[in-house]
């Protein structure tokens, strides 16, 4: 089959997997994302592995799950000896290019580049890091006579001039739209593959939006009416989310309100007007969004090279949003895992504007890219979803998803005492997803078990439910084969086959059930 020629992958960050309007959300507005959607192939029931976003980066880069690859936090190194997607795009000829960050530190015991928060391998045309104050973008808005009032934090620079304001929730963002991060970004990878012309290229393009603060740049701050926006299915109070299991509390504390609302507010004091406006803003930069990514599109369409591209729009975790009372990336529930997955191949247009409705994850989206452009896949815990694509579902496909989260690091900004006082290492979680039950294991801590089926909130636990015992033990057990099946594989890269002259082969997958 023919090899692809260019790939664009697309990462947004903190986008939920609900969130997309022909998918069925009842408020966001995302024209090009539809329009793209009726030309690729969706991928509705697509999961992280991991939160936050370093290590949900690693499980993509690498196609493992966080037990595996190791990187257990945004600051956590990913060791060097791990293959990732840069190596295998650079195997096959291609630079590849990255446009902002992977908060992937480097292994200190191997420093293989400069840049500390860009994973190994990849070369960085256009950075976006915290760590120095989003340097490049300020230096283009100060070439383009665009001033920004800055604070000790560097996201004020989000912030509307003067800061929050409780009296004026919707102000916009201090720079207009033209001058955004996200203009920046998609306006540099645009520039990046014109200047390729013929050439085949690699372009890994990732933009802060719609992760916090939640402040849009006008117009986008006012696309939408707070009032007629529509708010999650919860508990009453927070109080009740806090009592029904430790780890929820503690989730709820660390909940971070300055990111979210426009003045601190403990969680019981958050109201449905808050909510709805702050909702309005993450729908807001989801438009801005749109609106690049559609333009990027109408680019490569415009210049020839759609029909040559492989191009994947996905985000690295989700958002809590209120589900539950809990904001941003703490808390176990679907809502911050379930993530956007479209996935246009333009050599298998049976595909094109279908939809699949099975597991699929994270780390499903480097053996994809192998198979597009010819390359081995490294041992790694995801699969290829060229099946799909091709309009050849495999037959034996995972029946669940499964996530994880170490949140040791929460000891440093969080009162954890009443959760694990000595125990640290106990402080993490891994969560099982079938179409009927997820189950949430903790390893010190009362597991949760809700039935998708008659509560898809999850706001009832059947954990303690002598009733539902059966079930509990059933998706323990699951979760355990799933653990000890994706152990790290005991392998040389090097198989010596039994009973032959005693060549060595070479092996970059071990195969085995899609699981």
């Amino acid at each position: 089959m023919k090899l692809i020629r260019n790939v664009l992958l697309v990462i947004a960050d903190q986008w939920r997997g609900d969130s997309i309007a022909c998918w069925g959300h009842p408020d966001v507005k995302t024209p090009h994302l539809d329009a793209f959607a009726a030309e690729a192939m969706s991928f509705q029931r697509h999961h992280a592995q991991a939160a936050p976003c370093g290590p949900s980066r690693a499980s993509l880069l690498t196609g493992l799950y966080l037990m595996n690859h190791r990187q257990v936090s945004n600051e956590t190194p990913l060791p060097a000896s791990i293959p990732t997607l840069a190596h295998l795009v650079s195997d096959s000829g291609r630079s590849p290019v990255l446009f902002g960050y992977t908060d992937t530190p480097n292994d200190p015991d191997k420093r293989t580049q400069l840049q500390p928060w860009v994973c190994p391998g990849f070369e960085t045309r256009t950075g976006f890091f915290y760590h120095d104050g989003f340097g490049a973008w300020r230096d283009w808005l100060q070439e383009n006579g665009v001033e920004i009032e800055l604070g000790d934090d560097p996201e004020s620079i989000f912030l509307p001039k003067g800061g929050y304001d409780p009296a004026a929730p919707d102000a916009p963002c201090q720079y207009p739209a033209e001058f955004s991060d996200t203009a920046f970004m998609f306006g540099a990878a645009r520039d990046y593959i014109s200047e390729m012309g013929d050439q085949p290229w690699f372009v890994n393009l990732n933009c802060l939006r719609p992760h916090p603060p939640m402040v849009a740049p006008e117009p986008y701050n006012q696309l939408l009416d707070p009032a007629n926006l529509s708010i999650p299915a919860r508990h009453q109070s927070p109080t009740q989310v806090a009592d029904s299991h430790p780890f929820l509390a503690a989730s709820l504390s660390a909940y971070g309100a300055k990111r979210y609302f426009r003045h601190d507010l403990a969680p019981d004091e958050v109201t449905d007007i808050h909510d709805r406006t702050m909702r309005a803003a993450y729908y807001g930069n989801m438009a801005e969004v749109d609106d690049k990514f559609g333009a990027l599109i109408a680019e490569l369409k415009a210049n020839g090279q759609y029909d040559d591209t492989l191009i994947i729009f996905t985000s690295d975790h989700a958002d809590q949003l209120g589900d539950n009372w809990i904001y941003g990336r703490r808390g176990p529930f679907p809502g911050l895992f379930h993530v956007p997955l479209m996935i246009r191949d333009p050599r298998h247009p049976v595909s094109h504007g279908t939809q699949s409705s099975e597991f699929t994850e994270t780390i499903d989206v480097l053996p994809t890219i192998a198979d597009a452009i010819g390359q081995p896949t490294p041992q790694c815990d995801g699969h290829s979803l060229s099946g799909f694509l091709q309009g050849n579902p495999p037959a034996n496909w995972r029946e669940h998803t499964v996530w994880e989260a170490d949140f040791r690091e929460l000891r440093l900004n969080l009162d954890l005492a009443h959760l694990l006082p000595e125990q640290v290492d106990d402080c993490c979680f891994s969560a099982l997803m079938s179409r009927d039950w997820l189950y949430i294991h903790f390893p010190a801590q009362p597991a949760l078990l809700y039935d998708l089926n008659a509560d898809p909130h999850c706001q009832c636990n059947l954990a303690e439910d002598p009733v539902h015992a059966a079930d509990l033990a059933t998706c323990a057990q699951a979760l355990l084969s799933h653990r000890i099946k994706h152990t790290p594989k005991q392998l040389s890269d090097y198989w010596l086959p039994y009973a032959t002259s005693g060549k060595a082969q070479k092996i970059w997958n071990t195969g085995g059930d899609a699981c």
